[in-house]
């Protein structure tokens, strides 16, 4: 159109720099008195920043392991941007804020120009097992455009930690004649792995399995008596307990179960002899001492106190038998003046 004097070249109609990059126009002036001249004229078209980068498979989930080296690649993202040049230049960024209200610290970086998350701390999923990262692609164009995508990454689980029990040692007790199959103590272990990582069995000691007292379940980790026990041969039994989680390769942890046994009153007292000899001058006052007597009773407390007494024999009348405050013995004493002509004093 003219205007002024001269030519304005106006659009008009939408302009596509994707289809049509350069137009070549020839324009003609003409005055009034019909003399005319005529040019071309090229025109270039400039990209604008129309579009902004658009991901591509968003959302995005990944997983990585917790053992694997701080650098892992985790995933690697990618937008696309329909316009060219500087403004089809996408740079990726990772947002400030997390989910997890966790800004710099979040174990996670990404590769401006690639789109690559990688690493940069080393990961345990008993601490943090998922992670919400929230990423964004910006193009080069003035003003910018941007796009943004959650990525969900989950921490798969190693077998990173062995079972723990509850106590750092058990302490049981149980009377000696407790029948066969009797309950003694309960293990408890817990692994903080997952599946057969956490999963955990309890067995006893090499050497606890081959003297075969106590048995365990795997399972439930009840500790039970597997034959009859004797206070008096073992009076404790210092047992170690193994938890061992199913993992591969297992890791495993000991505790020691210390299991005493109450005495029960099984045992009889004995005489060192079937038959004691004593000696006694047979001009001894009354009231000497002949000698002493013991007994041992293998038992404890006081199913062990021994108490003496004379139940019998021909010459019972003419000898007493005294036990002194906090002595096992018991002393013989003459109750009569005694005759060498009649010897052999004979008493049970």
């Amino acid at each position: 159109t003219s205007q002024n004097g001269k030519g304005l070249i106006t659009v008009a109609q939408p302009l596509d720099y994707k289809q049509e990059r350069r137009f070549l126009l020839v324009i003609t002036a003409t005055d009034s008195g019909g003399r005319s001249d005529s040019a071309n004229v090229n025109i270039n078209i400039t990209d604008a920043n129309n579009f902004a980068p658009v991901f591509e498979n968003a959302p995005y989930s990944a997983s990585v392991f917790e053992d694997d080296p701080i650098g892992t690649t985790v995933l690697v993202v990618s937008a696309i941007d329909a316009d060219v040049g500087i403004n089809a230049q996408i740079t990726y960024s990772l947002n400030e804020e997390s989910v997890n209200g966790i800004a710099s610290n979040d174990p996670f970086a990404i590769n401006p120009q690639t789109g690559a998350i990688v690493t940069t701390a080393s990961l345990d999923r008993e601490t943090t097992g998922n992670y919400l990262l929230t990423v964004t692609a910006r193009d080069g164009g003035n003003p910018s455009l941007s796009d943004t995508t959650d990525i969900e990454i989950t921490v798969t689980d190693v077998n990173d930690n062995p079972p723990q029990f509850k106590v750092p040692l058990y302490h049981a007790s149980i009377k000696e004649d407790a029948l066969i199959g009797t309950s003694v103590a309960q293990l408890s272990a817990t692994d903080p792995d997952l599946g057969l990582n956490g999963r955990v069995k309890y067995l006893l000691s090499d050497k606890d399995i081959e003297d075969g007292s106590f048995v365990v379940d795997p399972t439930s980790g009840t500790i039970r008596t597997n034959k009859v026990l004797d206070r008096e041969s073992v009076p404790v039994y210092h047992l170690q307990a193994v938890a061992v989680d199913k993992g591969s390769p297992p890791m495993s942890s000991t505790v020691e179960v210390q299991v005493k046994l109450e005495d029960v009153n099984d045992n009889p007292p004995s005489f060192p002899s079937d038959k004691i000899i004593l000696y006694v001058a047979e001009n001894s006052p009354v009231g000497s001492v002949v000698g002493e007597i013991h007994a041992h009773d293998p038992d404890e407390g006081e199913n062990a106190r021994v108490h003496y007494s004379i139940i019998g024999g021909d010459d019972s009348n003419h000898f007493s038998l005294v036990t002194r405050p906090g002595s096992e013995r018991a002393q013989l004493l003459t109750m009569t003046e005694l005759d060498y002509d009649h010897p052999g004093k004979s008493l049970n």
